[in-house]
C-alpha cells in the first residue's frame, strides 16, 4: 500500500521558496502523464485510474486503485512497471486491471498533462527538526540511529486551464515525516496546505472547466 504526503503551494514564488528549504544536489526529471478510461466507464465507478507516464528516459504504466487523501495522506495500491513494450499488454499493471475489471472493455486516451519533478535526497533526524540536512547519497527511505533518509518530490503540473505546486513524500511512517517538514515551513513563513485532491481528479477538473470555458465562447460566437 502506498503512503504519500502531499503538501499544497499557492503559487509559483511559494513553490521555489519551499525547494530552497532543501539544498543539494537536485534530478529534473519531465514526465508527460497520458490518462486512458475504458469506454464504458467502469475504471472510474471502482476508483481506478491507468496511466502511461513518459519521462526523458523511459516509460511506465500504472494502474492505481482504492485510493483514499485524508488530510494530505495518499494511501493507495499502485502497481507500476517500466515494460520493455511499452505496447505490452502482458505486463503486470494490466494484469490487475484485469482483474479488478474482468469485463473491461476498449481503452482510450482521453488526455494528458505535463509535470516537472524535482527530486531531493534529504536526510533527517527524526528526533530534532534541526538535525535535518540534505543527503547526496541517499537513495531510498531508511531509518538508522534515528535518521531518515527521504526523497522529495516537487512537482510543477501544467493542466489544461491552471498550474498546480505540490510536494510529494512516499514514505512508511507519514506520522514522523509529516510533524518535520511541516517545521521547516511554519519556521520559514512557508504558507501551504496538505493536499486534498489527486492529480487524476485535478486534470479531469481542468478538463471540464476546458470544456465549459469552450462551450461559453462557442455561445458568444452564435
Amino acid at each position: 500500500m502506498e503512503v504519500e504526503i502531499k503538501f499544497d503551494f499557492p503559487e509559483e514564488k511559494v513553490f521555489f521558496e519551499a525547494l530552497s528549504l532543501f539544498p543539494g544536489d537536485r534530478i529534473v526529471e519531465n514526465q508527460r502523464n497520458i490518462m486512458l478510461i475504458d469506454v464504458d466507464k467502469k475504471m472510474h465507478e471502482k476508483k481506478i485510474s491507468l496511466r502511461l507516464r513518459r519521462t526523458d528516459n523511459c516509460n511506465y504504466i500504472t494502474v492505481k486503485h482504492s485510493p483514499q487523501l485524508i488530510d494530505g495522506n495518499d494511501v493507495a495500491d499502485l502497481i507500476e512497471k517500466d515494460p520493455n513494450n511499452i505496447l505490452d499488454v502482458k505486463c503486470e499493471p494490466i494484469d490487475v486491471l484485469k482483474e479488478l475489471v474482468p469485463s473491461i472493455g476498449m481503452i482510450e486516451n482521453f488526455g494528458n498533462f505535463v509535470t516537472q519533478r524535482t527530486k531531493v535526497k534529504w536526510e533527517c533526524n527524526i528526533s530534532s527538526t534541526q538535525s535535518c540536512s540534505q543527503s547526496s547519497s541517499a537513495v531510498a527511505e531508511k531509518a538508522e540511529d534515528e535518521t531518515l533518509q527521504l526523497t522529495l518530490e516537487f512537482d510543477k503540473s501544467t493542466f489544461p486551464t491552471y498550474m498546480w505546486y505540490q510536494l510529494e513524500i512516499e514514505t512508511t511512517i507519514p506520522e514522523k515525516v509529516k510533524p518535520i517538514i511541516e517545521e521547516k515551513f511554519k519556521t520559514a513563513s512557508i504558507p501551504y496546505s496538505m493536499g486534498t485532491t489527486s492529480k487524476m481528479l485535478m486534470f479531469m477538473q481542468s478538463l471540464e472547466q476546458l470544456r465549459k470555458e469552450n462551450l461559453g465562447e462557442e455561445k458568444k460566437d452564435e
